[in-house]
Formats: C-alpha cells, sequence, structure tokens
C-alpha cells in the first residue's frame, strides 16, 4: 500500500491520487461517464476535485521521516480530523481517528504551502502558520502570536480552569458529606421526635381514659341519683293513687245504699275523706332532672366540643384593638388604621369570629370580666355591617342571638325581644353551647356551669361568634 501523492477528494467523500484517478478517468470508455472507482458514483462532466489538505501534510511528513504512520486504502475518506493544520471542520461534523506514532509531534509539522516550520499561531483563523504564511501568504495581516506563547498561554488558561475544576470537586464532596450528614441528622431527629410524639400521645391517651372514666362514673352516679329519685316519686304518687282509689270505693258504697237515715249518718264522713283526698298535692312534670350535655361537665365540653376561636380583624370596628393572636378586643377612643371594607362595622363596636359554624355542637367561652357593657352571642355571617340600625345590633334582628350585661344585671336578646333571666353572681366567664341541628344556642355561667338561658331556633345558616362592647378599656376574649 503506497502513499498517497497529491491527494484529491471526490463530491463522494473518497480520495485518490490526482494521478491515479485521472488515469482511470482517461482508460474509461467514452460512454461510461465518469464514476468514482470506489462507491461507482457516475458524474456527467468530469469532476474537478478538490485538494486533501490534511492527507497531504500527512504524506509529506510520512515521506519525510518513516517513524510517522498513516493508516488508509483506497476506499477510505478524508479521515483527518482539523486540529493538526490548517483545515478547520465546523460544528457538527462527525470526528474521525487519526492514526499516528508517539514520535509524530506538533513541532515537527510544517507547512504544505511553503515547507517551513509553522511556529507561529493565527489567531483570526485558529491555526499553526509558518512566517511565509504571516509575511506574504494568505494569513496576512491577520492577528498573531508565537506558538509557543500561544502554547504557554492556552496551557495556563486550561491549569486555571483545572484548578476550578479541582475546587469545585473538593466544594461538591465537602456538600455531599454534609447532604449525608444532614440525611444522618434528619432520620436521628425524626426517630426522636417519633417516640417523643408515641409517648405525649400515649400519656395522653392514659389521660382521657381516666377522664373519660371518671366523666362516665359521674354520669353513673347522677343517673343512679335521678333515676333513685324519679322511683321514688314514682312510689309516693302511686301511694297517694291508692289512697284516692280506697276514697272513691268508700264513696261509691255510700252512694249505692239506699237507706235513707244510714246514708245521711255518713255523709259528713264522706265529704270530710273527699276533701282530705283533694288536698293531696301532685308536683308539676317539668322533669329538671332531665340530663343535660352540661352535666358531663366543662372539661369534657372543651374537650369534645370546643375549638380555638379567633376574631376576624376584617370585621371590627376601628376603635376595637385586637390582640396579636386575635383572641381579645379591647374598645379604645383611638381609631385604628384598618383598611375600609365592606364587611367592617363602620358605627357600631362590634366584630365577628372568624369561624361559621354550618353543623354540629361547639362550644366556646367568653371572658366577661373587665367589661361592664357587652354583648356576646351569635349571627348569621350576613348581618348587616354598616351604620346604626337595628340590623345592625347584635340581638336586635332575626339574624342574631345574645346574652347582654350590664354591670350586674344579665338578659337575653333576640329579633329586639327582651328575656330576662335569674339573677346570679356576678358574671365573670361565659361559655356558650351551640347545637346546630338541634336548633339550641345555650349560655352558661362557666364557674358553676349554670345554665343562664337557652334559645331555641331553626338555624338556617351558619353563626359566627359575634362580640359587642362599650367603654373605653373594657375588653372581652373569646377561646375554645
Amino acid at each position: 500500500m503506497e502513499i498517497f501523492s497529491e491527494p484529491v477528494t471526490l463530491n463522494c467523500g473518497h480520495t485518490f491520487c490526482l494521478r491515479c484517478i485521472d488515469s482511470v478517468w482517461d482508460n474509461r470508455r467514452e460512454d461510461s461517464g465518469f464514476r468514482c472507482p470506489t462507491c461507482r458514483t457516475v458524474y456527467l462532466d468530469k469532476p474537478r476535485p478538490s485538494t486533501n489538505v490534511v492527507v497531504a501534510n500527512m504524506s509529506y511528513k510520512l515521506r519525510q521521516n518513516e517513524e510517522r504512520t498513516f493508516v488508509t486504502d483506497t476506499s477510505t475518506s478524508c479521515v483527518t480530523p482539523p486540529c493538526s493544520f490548517e483545515l478547520q471542520v465546523s460544528e457538527g461534523e462527525p470526528v474521525y481517528s487519526l492514526q499516528v506514532t508517539t514520535s509524530m509531534v506538533v513541532e515537527d509539522a510544517r507547512c504544505w504551502d511553503h515547507d517551513e516550520p509553522m511556529r507561529f499561531y493565527c489567531k483570526q483563523d485558529g491555526v499553526p502558520v509558518c512566517m511565509l504564511c504571516i509575511s506574504t501568504g494568505k494569513h496576512q495581516n491577520h492577528l498573531f502570536s508565537s506558538a509557543e506563547r500561544e502554547y504557554k498561554e492556552r496551557k495556563k488558561s486550561l491549569l486555571a480552569g483545572q484548578d476550578r475544576l479541582l475546587d469545585l470537586q473538593k466544594r461538591i464532596g465537602i456538600h455531599i458529606v454534609h447532604l449525608k450528614s444532614a440525611c444522618t441528622d434528619v432520620q436521628r431527629s425524626a426517630e426522636e421526635i417519633q417516640g417523643d410524639i408515641e409517648h405525649k400521645y400515649r400519656d395522653l391517651h392514659r389521660a382521657l381514659d381516666e377522664e373519660l372514666g371518671d366523666v362516665l362514673e359521674q354520669l353513673k352516679q347522677k343517673t343512679r341519683f335521678l333515676v333513685a329519685e324519679i322511683e321514688d316519686r314514682s312510689c309516693n304518687m302511686e301511694g297517694k293513687l291508692k289512697h284516692v282509689q280506697a276514697t272513691e270505693a268508700n264513696l261509691q258504697l255510700c252512694l249505692d245504699n239506699q237507706e235513707v237515715l244510714s246514708f245521711l249518718m255518713g255523709h259528713d264522713h264522706h265529704v270530710k275523706r273527699i276533701n282530705e283526698t283533694n288536698s293531696l298535692v301532685i308536683p308539676e312534670l317539668h322533669l329538671p332532672w332531665l340530663l343535660d350535655v352540661a352535666d358531663l361537665g366543662r372539661t369534657i365540653l372543651r374537650r369534645v366540643y370546643g375549638q380555638p376561636q379567633a376574631l376576624d380583624v376584617k370585621t371590627a370596628h376601628t376603635q376595637l384593638l385586637l390582640s396579636n393572636d386575635l383572641t381579645m378586643v379591647t374598645a379604645s377612643e383611638t381609631r385604628q388604621s384598618y383598611p375600609d371594607l365592606p364587611q367592617r362595622y363602620d358605627c357600631l363596636w362590634q366584630v365577628l369570629g372568624i369561624t361559621a359554624f354550618t353543623s354540629g355542637r361547639h362550644y366556646w367561652e367568653v371572658d366577661t370580666s373587665r367589661a361592664r357593657y357587652c354583648r356576646v352571642g351569635v349571627t348569621y355571617p350576613g348581618i348587616q355591617r354598616k351604620g346604626e340600625s337595628a340590623d345592625c345590633w347584635l340581638g336586635e334582628n332575626p339574624s342574631s342571638w345574645c346574652l347582654l350585661k350590664y354591670n350586674a344585671t344579665l338578659s337575653a336578646w333576640h329579633n329586639g325581644v327582651k328575656a330576662s333571666v335569674s339573677n346570679m353572681d356576678p358574671l365573670m366567664k361565659v361559655g356558650l353551647l351551640l347545637d346546630k341541628e338541634a336548633g339550641t344556642l345555650r349560655f352558661y355561667q362557666v364557674e358553676t356551669m349554670t345554665l343562664i338561658h337557652t334559645f331555641h331556633a331553626t338555624f338556617s345558616q351558619g353563626l359566627c361568634p359575634a362580640l359587642w362592647i362599650s367603654g373605653d378599656g373594657d375588653s372581652l376574649s373569646i377561646n375554645g
């Protein structure tokens, strides 16, 4: 296999010696056209193949040094990458392999055009060139530097890049170590938290079981007491019934007596028995002993039906100051910088709770100990907010129900109708128990869980806790 002499490349990509391909075409039949000896591609006109610069350079170097080896055959296309000489390959073209011995070094490369050592580097074309290329050749007037200097600068740049890569590698390694440590810490903390949660829940379950046992025992005792009282009353009433039945039976015997004198002699006695019997007292059957959910105690009410409550600052009058946790409202002569909203009260010192109860039982408490004049209750969310007509006041319209406290006097209000309640100790804290389905709203004096008043209604909408307060410095607080 011989070294190429004046290598040229056809459009089909196959490379031949110029002398060889011309000889093939000169000896062809006139009617056969010009064919590629390798792939048999037919050209109508005689092609003008271009010089394969890379192969030509390599052929030249192989002739100069027998240690250099270029592996090719007549079926091989241009297979040299564009890194050694003047040929550049555009991005996206395939990279081919060039097989050379270790003695083939760049320093030995010579210019194909001038056969001079390529000791310079054309920055514009990005290729090594010789002195004649930059003085009289096609790289004339191009920006260039010495190949040695370009080598040092580019090597320095690559070394800096290598340092950055090594530093990045180190930082990534440290980061991975930290991540693995963090993963271990998360798993360990999760196990600790899980153990703590399980421990607390076991304690809570145990406390709830004990509390449930106490509550159910109280319920059983109260049930036994009430049943015994009812049975005692029933027994007493049965005794009275027998007495009345005996009196009526004796009276019937008297009435059946046909003897005049005997009847007249027993008349006064029967009249006396009738009067004595009629004087027997039958107590009203108002059943005051019927059990109420409040009999289960405040603790179980809060545990089962209670939930955290908060006031809606969007509804608060501008002279009401709300605490950071939205559970306390204080009347103030200083107006707050609340935005003007459609849902805000603009005349009455009222505020609504955030939650609207649409179903179920709910219990919450309001501390009234720091308020002399206030209203505590519930309202439909659609209650009028603007102005100070009865449609806005809590308890003065069909949409709201409330308990009014004025110093030591209490009264219940709905739709402008007042219901007086029994006097009791000063009200320090009121408990509200709403049963949406049963249609009841009950107010309790928390200290003794004494029932203050019960509203009965068909609640057609959700109900929000609502508060009204009067007097600078007075305050109310709400909680579940």
